[in-house]
């Protein structure tokens, strides 16, 4: 009878475990986020030339003699985590560089559309319009996230992008 008992609780031991060892190889489908579509960016159109542009002065770094501007004309937000503006850099010997760009909040990536040619106040398509990494060094582009992007988080409106510019610091 005891080996009856014994037996008995062996197997029944063996049956749970086979059980229990079924279940944790079951994956949980109960996230909501495994639906959510992969983020594509929508159609953009490069703005206008900046011919009477309101520019943003801001601060970068204190190593750079450069001075930096946003245009606050060209400021857009779009798809909740998606800012495009102009940027103006003036070099002290007084070179201007303008450049059509977006940045992604949440990814930490940025994108440049188009580079201004100064001389015939036209816009020229970047070659590679790729979204690519804020890297360590490029101050310009760390600023600018941290300036518009609070939290990680895109504004909601291209006012209130240009309202973060205007309070950015001037260190």
């Amino acid at each position: 009878m005891k080996r009856l008992i014994t037996l008995l609780a062996l197997s029944a031991g063996t049956l749970a475990a086979g059980a229990s060892a079924g279940e944790i190889k079951r994956p949980n489908t109960n996230y909501a986020l495994d639906d959510l579509p992969a983020w594509e960016e929508g159609a953009y159109a490069l703005p206008a030339y900046p011919v009477d542009a309101d520019w943003v002065g801001f601060f970068v770094h204190h190593t750079l003699q450069n001075q930096y501007f946003i245009d606050a004309k060209s400021v857009n937000v779009a798809d909740e985590q998606l800012v495009r503006y102009v940027v103006k850099v003036v070099s002290p010997s007084g070179a201007v560089n303008l450049s059509a760009e977006g940045l992604q909040c949440r990814q930490k990536q940025i994108r440049s559309y188009a580079f201004g040619d100064t001389v015939n106040r036209r816009w020229i398509e970047s070659m590679k319009p790729a979204w690519r990494n804020i890297e360590y060094d490029d101050l310009l582009h760390r600023r600018l996230r941290e300036n518009l992007c609070q939290d990680n988080w895109a504004p909601k409106t291209a006012e209130e992008a240009v309202v973060l510019m205007r309070k950015a610091p001037w260190r």
